[in-house]
């Protein structure tokens, strides 16, 4: 009954709140902001469950931000690539198990593929894929770039900004090369 107990306490405390403020460095804000604004709340079990070793220190911080990120990209680029998500709910079964890793379940994904990620970014359909990404790659920016403001709420850009489509896709397109570009450069030193 106290570690029910205490799930609860750990739900409360990290769970998501839509509305809330967001930074770049809020790893466990950015994951739920993320599930919850593509509708992937089938992992919420499995980051639950981390959350609760943080709390108990039977998992250091800096492994659970390396899983959260991981798990993170798995579900941005399974959107982008339209991939299914019919093996989410055996994917959380597996992570929370401890039989797979977000790694070994990002590899194992056959959707991601750098052709369906191409043409993933050029057919988007609605503006909540687009609207998702750039305000992330503006706090990360905005974090980069240590701007004064780097606190932001998702329906504030969504609002303020209208942004089309083939804007987002135009604009998410020079962020990618820019970082493959600063990628290909410091592997080169």
């Amino acid at each position: 009954m106290k570690e029910l107990h205490d799930y609860a306490d750990v739900f409360r405390e990290y769970f998501s709140n839509e509305d809330s403020l967001l930074t770049y460095d809020d790893y466990v804000g950015r994951i739920f902001n993320i599930s919850n604004v593509l509708e992937v709340s089938t992992f919420h079990p499995y980051l639950l469950q981390q959350l609760y070793h943080l709390k108990n220190g039977s998992i250091e911080e800096e492994d659970i931000r390396s899983r959260f990120f991981v798990l993170e990209k798995y579900i941005v680029l399974n959107a982008i690539c339209k991939g299914s998500t019919k093996n989410y709910n055996n994917e959380c079964l597996q992570l929370v198990d401890e039989k797979k890793t977000p790694q070994d379940v990002l590899e194992s994904c056959q959707y991601i593929s750098e052709g369906n990620f191409v043409n993933g970014l050029r057919r988007m359909t609605t503006n909540k894929l687009p609207t998702l990404l750039l305000f992330w790659v503006e706090l990360y920016r905005r974090n980069l770039l240590n701007v004064d403001i780097k606190i932001l709420k998702l329906n504030i850009i969504c609002c303020k900004q209208k942004v089309s489509i083939r804007f987002c896709i135009r604009h998410m397109k020079d962020f990618i090369i820019r970082r493959r570009l600063q990628i290909k450069n410091l592997s080169s030193c």
